[in-house]
């Protein structure tokens, strides 16, 4: 023994950490974390979306601080018309929607990301923004969290009427007892032409046309049944001008737009940035007409009709309406409540962050205990490299798969989503292993293959932790837990495969 020099004694953790790794008896048990990983990566991903919806706080102080009760009279028929999906360039190729539009104040809206239907539906109806609400995804499935523009049709005397093409999602979350409502694939049809006939001065008749969204989701926008939808819902629009009598509020708006390939949910200006028409007298009975040059939140719209109709505006509604529509000053609650939908929304994000910081020190101890593991097992050299290809092949091979952004707009169907990802991941983690020609040397062949899936996995939960912070996320972070996630889930089941592959019995080389 060297004078001087410390020995460990032997089974000592010093002494197991010099001791030489068995690159077979490491591939074995790197397989069964792999696996392990990849059966715990969904529902870990699912839930921060199912976490999303949760009621803020601030919600029950803008419930305290909602208007007080306003006697008023329903006195004209208000037609509203939703066309999911429809982009604003696309009115162009719809003649009817042209005409209502040349005779009608026009303006642009911005939704609130992620731009899908429910949380866009909920901010419309209630004046309250999606951060404030907590309704920002389609997996929340209850009422409204606030005071409605159709409750205020209804304690002024009107009828609301639900005309739904083949989804029920608005009629299941703002119709009450006493309401009519349709939701069938031929609701535009007769149903729709019965409510016309049937209108009167207290009705209030929202119109769902569907399809032109799921034409999208479908086809992608350059597509005849694509078109086609567009000429249906033409159609839609034309028997409502023909039948709406003279003093109707006629409204014509989108919720979000489509990516060409079809999909939306992220911040593109193609998909926030939607139109609304008013057609009919302004509350001054002067003819509604022009242009707002400047762009509006759909937080606006229902304070707005409210305000033509001479209707007290939703009670929790954040904003005043349009100013160029009804001039008049926010009341003293209206901007306590505006203050505090943005500043409390703040505080509550900050406070998120703090209570998640131990879950961001348990993802980067992960992120240091499982590389320096690996490095340990297989060491290290060029094979730390295999996840820059692999995930650079997954970002192309995105692209080209599902021919849309690196977004939230990504997602056409869940249910085809995760599977294309989940290939995705295996395909380009075995790309990054099998093309090497010294996979003779199993120990870099088992480094290639734990890297490039490890790497996968622990961006994942970098994500979901980035994801916890206090300004909002934008529609890549948004979209990044699935992305990675479903990836990992791939890349780690083909990493499992190889590494149990590379097990042959006989003492690795070098």
């Amino acid at each position: 023994m060297e004078r001087g020099r410390y020995q460990p004694p032997a089974g000592s953790v010093m002494t197991r950490a010099d001791a030489v790794v068995d690159p077979d008896r490491a591939s074995k048990v790197y397989g069964v974390v792999l696996l392990v990983m990849a059966a715990l990566i969904y529902p870990v991903v699912d839930g921060v979306y199912n976490y999303a919806n949760e009621t803020p706080a601030v919600l029950e102080e803008l419930r305290a601080l909602a208007d007080r009760p306003r006697e008023a009279t329903m006195s004209r028929p208000l037609i509203v018309m939703l066309l999911d999906g429809l982009r604003t360039d696309e009115v162009a190729t719809m003649p009817s929607l042209v005409a209502l539009k040349n005779e009608s104040l026009q303006f642009v809206m911005k939704v609130d990301p992620p731009t899908v239907s429910r949380p866009a539906y909920h901010a419309f109806f209630t004046g309250v923004p999606s951060a404030a609400s907590g309704v920002v995804t389609n997996r929340y499935l209850g009422g409204p969290r606030a005071d409605t523009l159709a409750n205020r049709v209804r304690e002024a005397g009107g009828e609301v009427v639900f005309i739904a093409e083949g989804l029920d999602w608005m009629p299941s979350m703002f119709a009450s007892a006493g309401d009519r409502a349709v939701s069938s694939d031929d609701a535009l049809n007769e149903p729709l032409d019965e409510a016309l006939a049937t209108l009167s001065p207290t009705s209030f008749v929202m119109i769902h046309v569907v399809s032109i969204d799921q034409r999208g989701h479908d086809d992608g926008l350059d597509s005849a049944a694509r078109r086609g939808a567009r000429g249906d819902a033409d159609d839609v629009v034309a028997r409502v001008m023909r039948s709406a009598p003279d003093d109707a509020l006629i409204v014509a708006f989108a919720d979000h737009g489509h990516v060409a390939a079809g999909g939306h949910g992220g911040s593109e200006p193609e998909v926030d940035h939607v139109f609304a028409y008013l057609h009919g007298a302004g509350a001054d009975g002067a003819p509604l007409g022009g242009e707002v040059n400047r762009t509006v939140s759909l937080v606006e719209l229902a304070p707005t009709i409210a305000s033509i109709l001479s209707l007290p505006p939703p009670r929790m509604a954040v904003v005043p309406p349009v100013i160029e529509v009804a001039p008049r000053s926010r009341s003293s609650l209206q901007a306590e409540r505006f203050r505090r939908a943005h500043h409390d929304t703040l505080v509550a994000r900050l406070d998120r962050v703090k209570r998640a910081r131990l879950f961001q020190f348990v993802t980067a101890f992960l992120c240091f205990a499982l590389l320096g593991t690996t490095k340990r097992c297989f060491g290290f050299s060029w094979a730390t490299l295999s996840f820059v290809f692999a995930m650079g092949l997954g970002a192309v091979g995105h692209l080209f798969v599902f021919r849309r952004p690196l977004s939230f707009s990504s997602i056409d169907y869940l249910y085809l989503h995760i599977p294309r990802l989940v290939g995705l991941g295996a395909l380009c983690t075995l790309a990054a292993t099998l093309p090497w020609r010294d996979l003779a040397r199993r120990r870099q062949a088992a480094a290639i293959c734990s890297f490039a899936s490890l790497t996968a996995l622990l961006m994942t939960l970098a994500t979901i932790a980035w994801t916890v912070r206090p300004w909002p996320i934008d529609d890549f972070l948004a979209y990044a837990p699935m992305l990675f996630g479903g990836y990992a889930m791939g890349s780690c089941v083909a990493g499992a495969l190889c590494l149990w592959a590379l097990v042959d019995g006989r003492p690795g080389t070098e």
